[in-house]
């Protein structure tokens, strides 16, 4: 059963605030989601936690203080290429058309290429933006959340389990 959300416990929050509560609240692993802050991440998950009667409270405290420190923790990370594009095991940037020229030619390039798209955190990041923001050392994924970057299936699959 999923969770329902009564409308007053929202008097305070805005419309999209709502909505994002809501979305979450019904489907517990969202599909698409957007990097947020770590303000955002905890009351987003507290009203969800609070609401799903389907857990026991020992239940819910635990899994909303495992996914509260795993985001915490990933948004600390600092910021790698192959977080925005895949990246082979040196950190260089695969080039997509020189990977569909040695799939003829029957080289592991193509199923290097699928790995390392798989470690892919962010979607809709072009290559020259993603390599500016790296090459700051001072910048983790946290410097993202302002900017709604939204996150591959792998990123949820890290941050939810």
């Amino acid at each position: 059963m999923k969770s329902k959300i009564g409308e007053k416990i929202f008097s305070e929050t805005s419309e999209e605030t709502k909505q994002k509560a809501i979305y979450y609240a019904n489907n517990l692993v969202p599909k698409n989601i957007k990097l947020i802050s770590m303000t955002d991440f905890v009351l987003t998950h507290d009203r969800l936690f609070i609401l799903d009667s389907d857990l026991k409270f020992s239940d819910r405290k635990i899994i909303k203080e495992k996914r509260i420190t795993n985001y915490a923790k990933f948004l600390k990370q600092p910021l790698k290429l192959e977080m925005f594009v895949p990246c082979d095991e040196d950190g260089n940037p695969f080039n997509y058309k020189e990977i569909l020229g040695q799939v003829m030619e029957g080289t592991n390039s193509w199923s290097e290429y699928k790995q390392a798209e798989e470690r892919v955190l962010f979607k809709g990041i072009d290559l020259d933006t993603a390599k500016f923001h790296c090459n700051r050392n001072d910048r983790t994924i946290e410097y993202f959340t302002s900017f709604e970057v939204e996150l591959t299936p792998n990123a949820i699959k890290h941050l939810f389990g």
